[in-house]
């Protein structure tokens, strides 16, 4: 399944199946107002979160990302989202769209962080639940 601009995208709905409500409510605030916007990331399992801790993609191990969360039974519920554009069937991480996003967030305060403010990461594509 592949991801497709416009107001729905099934591949985005699917990788919110791993995803705490608020960043579902997140996303469907968001793609409305920004219909080119996909998910690359919710809920990371041990492997995927090993395998970006050592690209150096994530300061955090396993299981101490927002992305690795689960709920009371052991279900993914990622607290944390990464987004790419999809322009031209090419992804994108375009900077100048996620200072707009969070400025958009921000403006509407919307309780959720951007990554673009970390200190020593600067990831710009990833919001997560406060």
């Amino acid at each position: 399944m592949k991801h497709q601009n416009g107001a729905r995208c099934l591949r985005c709905e699917e990788k919110l199946k791993e995803a705490n409500p608020e960043i579902v409510s997140f996303f469907y605030w968001l793609k409305p107002r920004y219909q080119k916007i996909h998910i690359s990331w919710t809920f990371r399992d041990q492997a995927n979160q090993d395998q970006c801790f050592m690209r150096g993609t994530s300061k955090l191990k396993w299981p101490n990302s927002p992305h690795n969360a689960t709920d009371l039974m052991g279900k993914a519920d990622s607290h944390a989202i990464d987004l790419f554009v999809l322009d031209d069937d090419k992804a994108l991480w375009p900077i100048e769209t996620f200072k707009a996003i969070a400025k958009d967030v921000r403006d509407n305060k919307i309780p959720m962080i951007w990554g673009g403010d970390f200190i020593h990461l600067g990831d710009f594509d990833h919001f997560q639940m406060v």
